[in-house]
């Protein structure tokens, strides 16, 4: 970004420009799609923060998660989430406001930042760009403050693809009768007061990969390409 401070956090700037947005349109309906580039390629981090990680990836050289950039862009992305939590807060919004957090696949596994993998997605097998849990299941946050009871766990079977069902239902709209929709609403589970009625769910990986992976499918009414809601 041309007018970006030199040295400032990419993911500080994105935050303070969805802000930005929030408080320009925040007597009006909004959708803000925030998407941090941490933790993700490429793998960087504040020095100070990878020394403070490196220093802990020493006193454990047995744990398989111990990579220290990979550390540092974990704390900067929750810092940058607490971040925009306290703008909504000082504007007044979090008790209107439905809060999704989420991963579109599993931690990478196969690039060596410092000689080390980024992360590790045990017990789960494998990781991004795998049909298995490690690449398909990840974490799913969602929060309405009110509405949701806080603290509550759901083993429902979900996917990114019912999110937009679901926020359309929450906000009292209407999808057109014409508009396929694949995903289901998820406000039955989200509020406690129903179940899921689906009876299968699909993953597809349309690519060849560098480590030797090729196209495939998997459809399956068990947990291996799920999103486990914690609300």
């Amino acid at each position: 970004m041309r007018d970006a401070p030199e040295g400032k956090h990419i993911d500080e700037i994105v935050v303070e420009q969805a802000l930005n947005f929030i408080r320009q349109n925040r007597s009006q309906p909004f959708f803000v799609n925030l998407w941090l580039f941490s933790v993700h390629a490429p793998f960087q981090g504040r020095e100070d923060l990878i020394a403070k990680y490196r220093q802990k990836a020493e006193q454990m050289p047995d744990n398989p998660q111990r990579n220290p950039i990979m550390g540092a862009m974990i704390e900067a992305m929750d810092s940058c989430i607490g971040m925009f939590l306290r703008g909504l807060e000082e504007m007044g919004l979090m008790e209107n406001t439905i809060i999704v957090f989420t991963s579109d696949n599993g931690g990478n596994m196969y690039d060596r930042p410092l000689g080390l993998p980024p992360t590790t997605n045990a017990p789960l097998r494998n990781g991004k760009g795998s049909l298995y849990e490690g690449g398909t299941r990840v974490p799913l946050i969602v929060v309405w403050k009110g509405r949701i009871k806080p603290n509550s766990i759901s083993d429902a079977i979900v996917s990114s693809i019912d999110f937009f069902p679901t926020l359309v239902e929450a906000a009292g709209a209407k999808v057109p009768k014409e508009h396929v929709i694949d995903g289901v609403n998820l406000l039955p589970v989200l509020l406690g007061h129903g179940s899921l009625q689906r009876e299968a769910i699909f993953c597809h990986f349309p690519l060849y990969s560098s480590d030797g992976d090729c196209p495939r499918r998997l459809g399956s009414q068990r947990r291996l390409e799920t999103h486990p809601l914690l609300l």
